[in-house]
């Protein structure tokens, strides 16, 4: 009975599925017919008519069939699918929210899972109150982050893995030694073998990175999608960690996705324009921010281990930032600053030796 039970739940969960795809396309003027509908979700010409039914008798979707353009369309404009009738005004403004995010990764394999579904309460037709009209006034401000780009087979692999708990062995670029050599053409650099457990996929500035367990370095690490190669999903499966989360493993750092060297307290003071947005961020899960009016700064001490993003952070609050804590982020930004100013054409000596602070961080 209990086989019974499932296989209806999960054939009413897939008609649903059916029946707010087909109103996408009809809300959207794509005047789809039963031919191409039962194409697009891979079933048959009479579960299609049979869907057209249940939408008309059950749901009172105004079908009409226009002959020129071989397709349905609604003849009321005043129509909203039931499903879109009931959200509430929190549930509009999550979905409002969902727009945006999802319009980081669109023409991805990400995307085209949720598109119409999503479209299909985004997109309306008539506007009868302000909150309807408001998921088409939430926009993603430009930004100099590339669009995700995806291999769908190296995506296919890879989800497939994270369903299974598959283990994955894959080629991936070794990291330069050394960060003064010059940059080597695509076609020389080398390429090192990897055994990852996938844990999650971490989406971030326009990457999409596998985040997983390395067994080559005994450790979590994360690897961006567009430069994974030869990519096989092993038979074998591993038993997925309760920590398997990446937020887990930024040593509670909210900084995006960089993961590298183990937890450092962390002390940095932000003058002028920087104090009130440090003052309003949720930059660490243990921060503490201080005000020391003496020196007309705002000192924010935290604990994470995503020493790159924040040597970013310190950078892109300009002359409004200085590293306090810990000394190799010092040493960093002296470093950057001093090779800045002599491109400006100072002359200054950079009195850091970044290869031995390199050093450091890799045998802490």
């Amino acid at each position: 009975m209990k086989d019974k039970s499932d296989k209806a739940a999960k054939g009413m969960l897939a008609q649903l599925d059916r029946l707010t795809y087909v109103n996408s396309q009809i809300a959207n003027h794509k005047f789809p017919n039963c031919k191409k509908l039962s194409q697009e979700l891979g079933v048959s010409e009479i579960t299609v008519r049979r869907d057209i039914k249940i939408l008309r008798e059950e749901y009172q979707a105004p079908i009409m069939f226009d002959t020129y353009e071989n397709g349905f369309y609604y003849d009321d404009d005043e129509y909203e699918f039931p499903l879109s009738k009931n959200l509430k005004e929190n549930e509009l403004q999550l979905l409002g929210e969902a727009k945006v995010l999802l319009s980081h990764f669109k023409d991805t394999p990400i995307y085209k899972g949720l598109e119409d579904v999503l479209e299909s309460f985004c997109t309306r037709r008539t506007y009868k109150a302000d909150e309807d009209f408001l998921l088409r006034r939430i926009a993603l401000a430009p930004n100099p982050y590339p669009k995700i780009s995806v291999n769908e087979a190296v995506w296919d692999h890879i989800t497939m893995a994270l369903r299974g708990n598959y283990i994955l062995r894959f080629k991936y670029p070794a990291p330069s030694t050394d960060i003064t050599e010059p940059p080597l053409e695509k076609s020389e650099i080398p390429l090192e073998d990897w055994t990852v457990h996938p844990y999650q996929l971490v989406l971030d500035r326009g990457i999409c990175y596998l985040f997983g367990f390395a067994k080559e370095r005994n450790a979590v690490r994360l690897f961006d999608l567009s430069k994974i190669s030869h990519l096989l999903m092993s038979a074998q499966k591993f038993n997925l960690p309760s920590d398997f989360e990446f937020e887990k493993h930024t040593g509670g750092g909210n900084f995006g996705a960089f993961t590298r060297y183990t937890p450092k307290r962390y002390k940095i003071a932000f003058y002028e324009a920087a104090r009130p947005i440090v003052r309003s961020g949720k930059w660490a899960e243990d921060q503490v921010i201080e005000e020391d009016e003496e020196n007309h700064r705002t000192i924010i001490t935290f604990t994470a281990s995503q020493d790159m993003r924040i040597l970013d952070w310190i950078f892109e609050n300009k002359a409004y930032a200085l590293p306090l804590e810990p000394q190799s982020l010092v040493d960093r930004w002296k470093y950057n600053v001093g090779v800045m100013a002599q491109m400006a054409g100072y002359d200054v000596d950079v009195n850091v030796d970044i290869e031995e602070v390199n050093k450091r961080e890799r045998e802490e």
